[in-house]
């Protein structure tokens, strides 16, 4: 009685599983081939919107944009050799690119092992090097990883092992971003709006009086209180940042926070906030 039952009840297991689990066939692959016959060494890929990849051509020390089989080189490659120039995408160099990150904005951080530096690429396809032997305190030595997160990067570096670094990176002054706040355009003298990797950054004080809000520091807590008509919004430390005396508001934390239509083309550099009247 015993066998008949464990027989039954195996029984009823192989027939349950012939049934219920999944089986997976072999996809047919599609083969995306280089159109100027130089093979290349693809290592990290990524997306950067609904129909282009990026990838790092590390033995061509390049980085290439996909659309489809459409290839197109991110700088320029000198292939066989590398280099180390900044530049538009015509002009700069890499040597043995590894790893690529893209945040939100569309900005592209790269470490470029061979020649010890982080690389970025701007929206615009302009290549600069924020982390490198010129900027840092330290040497990198053949970074192989970047990770991009909201207010941080992280580097693995085969010397460093780990490395965490703020984003600071002031990438363009005030004179190359336009603001336009209510269809006028704001001047803000000799203070500078800038732009780090991830964000733009305004005066605090000229951006929200244009808002018709009114502006109080208290230097108890170091808090800022914007009033205007009943409404009272107070920003902590955590809010806006202060340099040389100075404070700023980021775009993102003023449409947050202000709940205005803020737009921001980070190619155009153009910065359009409607609202607050």
């Amino acid at each position: 009685m015993l066998i008949k039952t464990i027989k039954s009840l195996l029984f009823c297991f192989l027939f349950t599983f012939v049934i219920t689990h999944p089986t997976y066939s072999s996809p047919n692959p599609t083969y995306i081939r280089n159109s100027d016959d130089i093979p290349f060494f693809p290592e990290a890929i990524i997306k950067i919107n609904n129909n282009d990849l990026i990838f790092v051509d590390s033995y061509n020390h390049s980085v290439k944009k996909l659309t489809g089989k459409v290839k197109e080189t991110l700088p320029n490659s000198n292939y066989p050799q590398g280099g180390f120039k900044d530049g538009t995408r015509l002009e700069a160099e890499f040597n043995f690119p590894k790893v690529l990150d893209i945040n939100e904005d569309g900005f592209i951080l790269i470490s470029d092992s061979l020649n010890n530096a982080i690389r970025l690429i701007d929206p615009s396809g302009i290549v600069t090097s924020p982390f490198a032997d010129h900027t840092l305190s330290f040497p990198l030595e053949t970074p192989r990883g970047v990770l991009m997160l909201e207010d941080k990067i992280y580097i693995s570096d085969f010397t460093n092992g780990i490395i965490e670094l703020p984003i600071n990176i002031k990438t363009y002054e005030s004179k190359d971003i336009e603001v336009i706040i209510n269809k006028e355009p704001i001047s803000y003298g000799s203070f500078s709006a800038f732009m780090e990797l991830n964000n733009i950054y305004l005066p605090l004080g000229e951006t929200l009086k244009k808002l018709n809000y009114r502006v109080t520091w208290n230097p108890l807590d170091k808090s800022i209180l914007c009033s205007r008509n009943t409404s009272n919004l107070k920003l902590d430390t955590s809010d806006f940042k202060i340099i040389d005396g100075k404070s700023y508001i980021s775009t993102k934390t003023l449409k947050a926070t202000f709940l205005l239509d803020l737009t921001y083309d980070l190619v155009n550099k153009k910065v359009t906030i409607e609202g607050g009247i």
